[in-house]
Parts: C-alpha cells; sequence; structure tokens
C-alpha cells in the first residue's frame, strides 16, 4: 500500500506547485494582473474548504467528535490566514465579510483592508459565493471520508443563538481591531483570529454552539442533507452569526471613533 500512499502524496504536492504558481506569479518574475478577482475567489474558497473540511472531519470522528476539534479547526484558520490572507485578506468566513463591508467604508480612512479585499459590493457577494462553494465542498469530502456526517440539531436554540451571536461578535470584532486597523500591529493577527476561534468553539461547542461561520453552518447541513435529507438548521445558526457581525460593525463605531477619522491622533 506504499505505492498507493506515494502516489497520493507526490500528487497532492504537484497540485499545491501548480496552484502557487496560479496564485502568485510574482514568484516567478511573472506580471501580476491588474485585476485579482479570479485569484481571490479561489484563495476565499480554497480557505474555506480546508476550514469546513477540517471541521466536519473533527465533528463526525468515530466513535465521538475529538476532544480537540477546537484546537484542530482554530489551526486549520491560522495556517489559511497566513498562506492566502495577503492576497484575499484571509476572511473564509461571510460573517468577517459582512463586518468589514459594514466598518470599512470605500472612501473612509480604513477603506485599504477592503480595497485589498472584495472592494465593491459586488466582489462582496463573490466573496460570499467562494466562501459557501468551498465550504461545502469541504463538508462534501470530509462526509466522503467519515463515511457519516454530524448533526446539525441543537436541543436548546435559545442558548445556541445566544453564543453564536456573541462569539461571532468576538471574532469579527477581533479581525476590525487588528486586521483592518491602522494602529495595531500586523504581524500576528493570524494569531489574534485564530484563537478568539477557539474561545468560540471551546467555550460553546458541548451544547451546539462554535460554528461562528455561516459556510461551516451550511456545509454542514448540506452534509447533513445527504444522509438524512434534512435541512435547515444552518438558516439559524447563519441568521445568528450575521447579527454577531453587525454588532461588531457597529462596535467599532462606537468604541474606536479615531479610526473613522482621516488621520489618527498623534
Amino acid at each position: 500500500w506504499c505505492l498507493a500512499y506515494w502516489v497520493a502524496e507526490l500528487a497532492g504536492g504537484v497540485a499545491a506547485a501548480f496552484l502557487h504558481k496560479f496564485l502568485r506569479p510574482e514568484e516567478e518574475d511573472r506580471p501580476i494582473p491588474a485585476d485579482r478577482t479570479i485569484h481571490k475567489l479561489v484563495c476565499e474558497a480554497l480557505g474555506s474548504f480546508f476550514l469546513v473540511l477540517v471541521a466536519v472531519l473533527n465533528l463526525a470522528a468515530y466513535p465521538r467528535p475529538s476532544p480537540a476539534a477546537g484546537l484542530s479547526i482554530a489551526a486549520a484558520l491560522l495556517v489559511a490566514i497566513y498562506a492566502l490572507g495577503d492576497i484575499s485578506g484571509g476572511h473564509f468566513n461571510p460573517a468577517v465579510s459582512l463586518a468589514v463591508l459594514l466598518s470599512c467604508p470605500p472612501d473612509g480612512p480604513r477603506s485599504e483592508f477592503r480595497k485589498n479585499s472584495f472592494g465593491t459590493p459586488t466582489g462582496f457577494a463573490q466573496y460570499i459565493g467562494a466562501q459557501l462553494v468551498g465550504g461545502v465542498g469541504g463538508a462534501c469530502i470530509a462526509v466522503i471520508l467519515a463515511a457519516k456526517a454530524p448533526v446539525l440539531a441543537p436541543q436548546n436554540w435559545v442558548s445556541v443563538a445566544i453564543a453564536e451571536v456573541v462569539f461571532t461578535f468576538l471574532l469579527c470584532f477581533v479581525v476590525l481591531s487588528v486586521c483592518t486597523s491602522r494602529s495595531s500591529p500586523q504581524n500576528f493577527t493570524g494569531f489574534a483570529v485564530a484563537f478568539a476561534v477557539l474561545v468560540g468553539i471551546v467555550a460553546s461547542g458541548n451544547f451546539g454552539g462554535g460554528a461562528l461561520n455561516p459556510a461551516v453552518a451550511i456545509g454542514i447541513d448540506v452534509a447533513q442533507a445527504v444522509f438524512s435529507m434534512r435541512f435547515g438548521a444552518s438558516l439559524g445558526y447563519t441568521s445568528c452569526e450575521l447579527l454577531g457581525a453587525v454588532a461588531a460593525a457597529g462596535a467599532m463605531f462606537l468604541l474606536k471613533p479615531a479610526e473613522f477619522v482621516k488621520s489618527l491622533p498623534s
């Protein structure tokens, strides 16, 4: 069987090399396209794919979900941010993209991160589409590998709703504070965002929370539908997560007004 492993591993290495060549033409002294939309969308889909793949594999682990699921999922997000974030912004989450859209006006002083990500409302919609496609793809591959799907059916919707709003708020507020801020150091943004996810998963995962990402919730729901033909719980999760994103954008305006003036005070 070692030959089969070799073939699979070499195929993965070749795919990674070709994808690197496609996403980073500057590494080979090739001209960078003026419009990098396709590069950004591929990055968002790829990052969401691996994030949801890891999440579903952990939740569907036999005979019970992995006790290190939170750490594993946060690590997947961390490496995706550092591998792809300089191209697309490293959102991998429709809630994060919504928070950026609301808190980074296109003509305001915080517009640089938005312009380097999706830029326009049309670009925002494309980001959401890429993230959802990647998330559903990752969930489907995970279900094939695990031969089972996790169940997205919490017993107490009130607890889950509160947890999803609160911890998605935390995640989005951290992203806005450390990734889009003009005054925060940028070297360790990936760790801050990954630890925000880890906090939410560990704190709320035991009672059905911890998705914090519509791409994760919808991906799990689609994977669940393959086995049980039951779909819809993700809509409740997604609503709560988007509400948390809106609250995080509002908190930025309220708590960090200096971020929205033309020049930071010295």
